[in-house]
This record gives C-alpha cells, structure tokens and sequence, in this order.
C-alpha cells in the first residue's frame, strides 16, 4: 500500500539552498527531494525565471513590467541559467557530501504553459496570451523541451521517481477571458477549454514518451490549480483588499473547478491539489478521481504554531467519510501547508515541515486503522 507523504510546493525563503537540501535528506525521508526555488534571490529565481529556465528555447529579458520574449539570449537570460545552475549545483554538493550515490525521488515545479502565457510579455508589451500563436510556441516548447530537461536531469541524479507540480493558477481567468490587458483597463479574449485540453495533453503525452523507453524512471504530474498571493497581485488605479495568504483558488477557478477537474483528467494528470475547505459539491468529482487510481495533495491548514494535528486529521479524512472512500484511498493522498513557505523565516519554515510530517504520521495512521 503506498504511503501518505508529504510534498513541498518549492518555493523557499532566503537565498542560500544547501541549507534546505540538507535538511530535506535528514527529516523528510520517505517524501521527495524537492529541487529548491527561492523567489528572495531575485529576479531570475522566482517562479517566473524558474519555469523559463526549464525551456531555455525561447530567449527573454527584463523590463519594468515583467519578462518579455526576446529575439536573443543576453544578461537577463544568462541571469535565469545561472540561478538553475545555482540550485542543481547545490544539489550536487550536497549529495557528494552526504555520500549519496542515487536520489530516488526528486520533485520539480513549473509554472503550466497556460499561467506562464499570462505572466510573461511580447515585444510588444501585451501577454503572450492575447496572441494564439505565441501561446502555441510556449506550450510546444514547453512540452519538448521541459521534458528532455526533465529526462537528462533524472538520469544524472539516479532519479526512479519524477514529480512534477504543475501551477496552472491563471487558468480560470484564462477560460473566462479575465486577464488584463497591459493597461489594466481591458481584458483578453477568453480561450477555449479544447485548446487547454490539447496542450495539457500534449504536454503529458511527451512526458510518458520520453520515460518508455526507461522502465525505471517513473514521472507524476501534479496539476495544482492555485496560486501564491504573490503571484496573484493585479495592478490597478483604484483601492484594493488585502489579499489572502496562502494557496488558494482565485473565484474564477473555484468556480470551475468541476470542468477543470474533468480537463486534467483528460490530459492525463495523475494528481491534482485540493485546498482545504473544498465545497462538498467539489469533492463528489475528487471521489471520482480517486477511484480511477489517481492520486491528490491535500492543501492543510498548518503552520508553525499547528499543535492539534490530530484534529487535523480527522478532519481531512471526514471528506473520505463523507463520500463514502474507504481508508485504504489515503494512501492516494500526499499533504502539503496551505502556507506560503517563501514568506517564513528558516525557523518557521522547519516548524512547518515538520508539522506537515506529524500530520502525514497521523492520516497513515488512521489509514492503517479504517479510520
């Protein structure tokens, strides 16, 4: 029976990994190496720079507004090389130093090529995601390039199992044409639910075909649908709300979050992220998704002060009670903080792992238990 683990988003605050992979081989045994992605390093390092380094084919530069396509590689690219460089380095030391000779499992983040469509900017100015043709080349490139990356990674760092978080948060305001323009004062044409289940389909379709040839690596994608507060800030002239931390739906998302369950499963996603306090209605498709034999991560309400894991637990498993799943379908579940782990200092951000840990410690427990 498989176990419930814990999985880390990837996002890490201060600017220095080593610390953090060390830290990972000692306390989170049985989850994932999670390759380190540190917004505080600047530009290049956030999730941006991070899910453009993984393409490489398609040259960007830095502008006041953001990141915009490019004709030719210069500093600002070079920029975003280096801090992959930097974090896979990192990863090299440590493992040398700690005598490993294989990693096992490793999970990587990336932004989908829907939300990266909606982050980054043509010569122009507009996004990406007001030109169909731009969208096209970033999700092919995307999909072939990412994949090839993924495939030499995996086999440099004696990797069997591949996870790959997926952050498509953009991805109802894409469908409900709710993008801004550059202005701010308009709003992109909404685009077709087909065109997300082609590309996403594409995109996991050239995965499984890079890893058949290799019986011993397996690749899992897991399609998170929320997003950062950081990630999720909108420029505009008028006062706005405090946004809420933590990972969360936007209301576009949420509100199609049935429809967008249905695309993943289509495009052959084998996970997908469930905030916590999902509406009943929601959970009667996640049921389905479990009983197809696919995987979820839990979003948790735990912090660095969580003391109560227990009535933590019991309350994530009362969604299984609820539709009717029986305890063994835990194993299907992996945990990870509705936190933004980015935004904690170093003590916080170890009170949080190993919160999330008891909490893993708890639902296998009451898994092995039949609740």
């Amino acid at each position: 029976m498989s176990q419930t683990q814990f999985i880390h988003h990837g996002l890490f605050p201060g600017t220095e990994p080593d610390g953090y992979y060390r830290e990972q081989l000692e306390t989170c045994e049985s989850a994932p190496l999670t390759l380190v992605t540190q917004p505080e390093r600047g530009p290049g390092s956030d999730m941006v720079g991070r899910s453009l380094a993984w393409l490489r084919g398609l040259p960007v530069e830095l502008q006041p507004y953001g990141w915009r396509l490019s004709q030719k590689a210069g500093i600002d690219q070079r920029r975003i090389d280096a801090a992959l460089h930097t974090d896979l380095g990192a990863l090299a030391d440590v493992l040398s130093a700690t005598g490993a000779e294989k990693l096992g499992a490793l999970k990587v983040q990336s932004f989908g090529p829907f939300s990266l469509a909606a982050s980054v900017h043509l010569p122009s100015g507009e996004k990406a995601i007001s030109d169909s043709g731009a969208v096209d080349e970033i999700a092919t490139e995307q999909a072939h390039v990412t994949a090839e990356q993924l495939y030499k990674l995996a086999r440099e760092y004696g990797v069997t199992e591949l996870y790959l978080e997926i952050f498509e948060h953009q991805i109802g305001n894409v469908l409900t044409g709710a993008i801004p323009t550059a202005s701010g004062f308009e709003r992109y044409r909404a685009l077709d639910a087909e065109l997300v289940d082609r590309h996403w389909s594409t995109f996991n379709q050239v995965l499984t075909a890079s890893v058949e040839s290799d019986q011993g690596l397996q690749i899992k994608t897991v399609l998170n649908l929320a997003g950062s507060s950081s990630w999720t800030k909108r420029v505009s002239m008028l006062p706005q709300k405090p946004a809420e931390t933590g990972w969360r739906f936007d209301a576009a998302t949420g509100a199609r979050f049935a429809e967008l369950t249905k695309l993943a499963d289509q495009a052959g996603f084998s996970g997908i992220y469930v905030p916590h306090q999902l509406s009943p209605q929601d959970w009667e498709h996640i049921a389905q998704w479990l009983e197809a034999d696919k995987h979820v991560l839990l979003g948790a309400p735990i912090g660095p002060t969580s003391t109560d894991i227990s009535s933590v637990a019991t309350e994530l498993t009362e969604r299984w009670r609820q539709q009717g799943l029986p305890a063994s379908r835990l194993g299907q579940a992996h945990v990870a903080s509705m936190a933004e782990m980015q935004n904690l200092n170093h003590a916080a951000h170890q009170s949080v792992i190993r919160n999330v840990i008891n909490l893993t410690d708890a639902l296998q427990q009451l898994s092995a238990d039949g609740f």
